[in-house]
């Protein structure tokens, strides 16, 4: 059996703020979820969310930074200074899910 662990030292940091969650076997493109992880990393849990509830809308548009080729441009992007993005509806929903059970 693999052993699941984490990639930081959980000493260094307080547990009353910081959060981990996984998910195993998600029917979800991993790169669409690299890219959704990256742009929640060391957000809080309610602004992940909310994020997550725009894309699922699709008011906001996640960046495509590693998995960018032949990507459309999209507008809102500006304040993340990045220009090529999607909107990844399924992967945000799933971890929109995983962050609720959180």
């Amino acid at each position: 059996m693999p052993n699941w662990g984490y990639s930081f030292a959980e000493e260094k940091y307080d547990k009353e703020r910081t959060a981990k969650a996984s998910g195993r076997d998600l029917r979800i493109k991993p790169k669409q979820a690299r890219e959704i992880c990256a742009v929640i990393k060391g957000m809080r849990v309610s602004e992940a969310k909310s994020f997550l509830e725009k894309v699922i809308r699709m008011e906001q548009s996640v960046p495509f930074r590693r998995h960018n080729k032949k990507q459309a441009h999209k507008k809102d992007l500006k304040q993340f200074k990045w220009d090529a993005g999607r909107y990844p509806r399924k992967a945000a929903a799933r971890i929109y899910e995983i962050l609720t059970s959180v």
